[in-house]
């Protein structure tokens, strides 16, 4: 088992339609290094529906376009090996919970995800992601604040080898104005052969498009 150091930029919106439905849009560049080599792109849209402030329940599609480690294409060499590329269409449906107070957010999302990758047969994959945010101080999570962000989330197959991954996660975050907030963090990821590091920094909106 080795580690290596990798990068993600993600950009992730959720912004509202209607007072109950929001459309949720994705964006993750993935790099094998910090810049240059890529891993993964994905791309992940859905419509979310909002029962009340603890429950939301949302279905989905994602697009991932991955670049093997051995034939990555790489930026810094010009040299773009286009056919190593494998590409990856999946539905999903999700449940997420939500426990809050004014100083943190504690989240529990169950992810059911139907996978589609090119030259394979049809696989199902169960995800559990548990995650917090808190306030460094008695203050109310909100505008100009700093606040702290972790995350854990196992991926289970359903069929073959059950374990698939786990990833750990802790970060920064900056909460700039009511529907904008930054991260910057650290993950690991924990693969049955191998773990992996990533750098993440991750932009978040919620403003609501009408």
């Amino acid at each position: 088992m080795y580690a290596s150091l990798g990068n993600w930029l993600m950009y992730i919106g959720n912004n509202a339609i209607t007072s109950n439905i929001s459309l949720w849009n994705e964006i993750q560049y993935r790099d094998y290094t910090f810049a240059g080599d890529m891993n993964q792109l994905l791309m992940r849209s859905g419509i979310n529906y909002i029962a009340n402030e603890q429950s939301q329940y949302m279905i989905g599609y994602a697009y991932i376009l991955t670049s093997p480690l051995d034939d990555s294409f790489t930026f810094m060499q010009n040299s773009y090996k286009l056919f190593s590329l494998k590409d990856e269409h999946r539905i999903f449906q999700q449940a997420l919970f939500k426990q809050h107070s004014n100083t943190h957010v504690v989240q529990h999302r169950f992810r059911l995800e139907q996978r589609y990758i090119k030259d394979q047969d049809l696989q199902f994959r169960l995800r559990y992601f548990v995650s917090g945010m808190f306030s460094f101080t008695k203050q109310q999570l909100q505008e100009k604040k700093t606040y702290g962000s972790v995350y854990s989330e196992v991926f289970l197959n359903l069929q073959g080898s059950i374990f698939d991954r786990l990833r750990l996660y802790g970060a920064l975050g900056y909460q700039w104005s009511k529907h904008i907030r930054t991260e910057c963090g650290f993950m690991t990821q924990i693969l049955p052969n191998e773990m992996q590091n990533q750098l993440q920094f991750a932009i978040f909106t919620s403003a609501p498009w009408f």
